[in-house]
């Protein structure tokens, strides 16, 4: 089998166009291992009958998505691999992936090639690489198609697809018609939107009636029992840990105050003290002055601390009926949130909003059907543009201006 390069001047090729620079193919049917290394221009690849000629084709349409059976493994290896390199013009490579792979495009760089890989075990599975990003095949067959055009004797295939006929369409369109294309899409995707809601919501009368009242039943539920959100549950939390430990609270704070103002003398009666002796003695030499001063700050926090614990104390005290009132709440708010999420209030309103739209539906689909129908884009009427889809001015002949005029 022979690889014929002819000089890229002696083909009519566009400007920059995105080329297929080499392929290797690796236990496809007879071929063990190949590498294929394509020259600018027009590649011609030659040879009798049975030298891999469609192998090589049909290894190619493996590479951009196509169908792939496990029978395609050389017989005797483990898998099937098939990469190729592609060089895409600046600007296409990423408009390209995007279409194609959506978020995924994010991941791969095409600066220096596209590389695209496939793999095919003996038991029919199939892996798909982009860039080295793991891709469905769904995504990269349509990459595929935006890479590689294939002509036959008889037709071009992508010719067939809507698609395809659609994309040569808009290359007609200007900057103008591109925006109002763009706006009309946002407009029929809204419209299909509500015309989709409104069928779901016509198609069973019965089932609406049934939501509404399951809707009404827990709003009705959600809005007597008044979950406060996380604020109440953290209170409550705090509430019931101090009225299920309040003895050894009581003992813990006892013992703390004791020790700073006992009958027998605290830690606070010792700090007075200590600053009385140093107040007396800062009399005959200044330099404890500034130590006599911090033993006052120290004597006065002291205070507010022993007043403080004194003041807890005599707040603290054994209620086990608040206690059952505390934690019969916080299992009803346990609940709510097992049933119907963490974010009870979220629901809430989401349950509202939904049960305000079915107990004003005939409201709701008058109004969709007068949207719909007034429904209009901004190109109808202008003047300046086709509509999306249709041929622009860009590339209007004489010829062709004439004959859609009738002169």
């Amino acid at each position: 089998m022979d690889v014929v390069a002819c000089r890229s001047e002696d083909v009519l090729v566009r400007r920059d166009p995105q080329v297929l620079a080499e392929i290797s193919v690796q236990n496809v049917a007879l071929i063990e291992e190949a590498t294929l290394e394509l020259a600018p221009g027009l590649n011609a690849i030659t040879g009798e009958t049975g030298a891999g000629k469609t192998l090589l084709a049909t290894s190619l349409q493996m590479l951009l998505g196509g169908r792939a059976r496990a029978e395609a493994v050389r017989s005797g290896a483990e898998r099937a691999t098939i990469e190729g390199t592609f060089f895409l013009p600046d600007g296409i490579a990423e408009k390209m992936l995007s279409e194609s792979l959506g978020d995924l495009a994010e991941e791969i760089e095409a600066d220096d090639g596209l590389v695209l890989r496939r793999t095919l075990t003996r038991e029919g599975r199939s892996r798909c690489f982009v860039g080295g990003v793991s891709v469905p095949v769904k995504a990269l067959s349509s990459l595929g198609e935006r890479l590689v055009s294939y002509h036959g004797q008889r037709d071009q295939a992508r010719l067939v697809e809507p698609a395809a006929q659609m994309g040569i369409l808009d290359d007609f369109l200007d900057e103008d018609a591109l925006r109002a294309k763009d706006e009309l899409a946002g407009l029929w995707a809204r419209v299909e939107g509500d015309r989709r809601e409104l069928a779901d919501l016509r198609s069973n009368s019965e089932a609406r009636v049934r939501e509404v009242e399951f809707l009404r039943y827990q709003v009705a539920e959600l809005e007597e029992a008044g979950h406060g959100g996380e604020a109440e549950v953290a209170e409550l939390t705090r509430e019931r840990d101090r009225l299920r430990n309040v003895t050894d609270l009581i003992s813990a704070a006892s013992a703390a105050s004791s020790a700073l103002s006992g009958e027998e003398g605290g830690a606070a009666d010792a700090v007075a003290r200590a600053g009385a002796e140093l107040e007396r003695a800062a009399r005959y030499d200044e330099e404890l002055s500034g130590l006599e001063g911090r033993i006052a700050g120290l004597s006065a926090e002291l205070e507010d601390v022993a007043y403080e614990l004194a003041t807890y104390l005599n707040d603290l005290e054994a209620d086990p009926n608040r206690l059952e009132v505390v934690e019969e709440r916080l299992q009803v708010l346990r609940a709510l949130e097992r049933k119907y999420g963490p974010d009870v209030g979220g629901y809430l309103e989401e349950a509202r909003a939904r049960l305000s739209r079915l107990e004003n539906f005939e409201e709701e689909t008058a109004g969709w059907r007068v949207a719909s129908r007034g429904a209009r884009p901004s190109w109808r009427g202008s003047g300046r543009c086709s509509p999306p889809g249709g041929r622009g001015p860009r590339r209007s002949s004489p010829a062709r201006s004439r004959r859609t005029s009738g002169t």
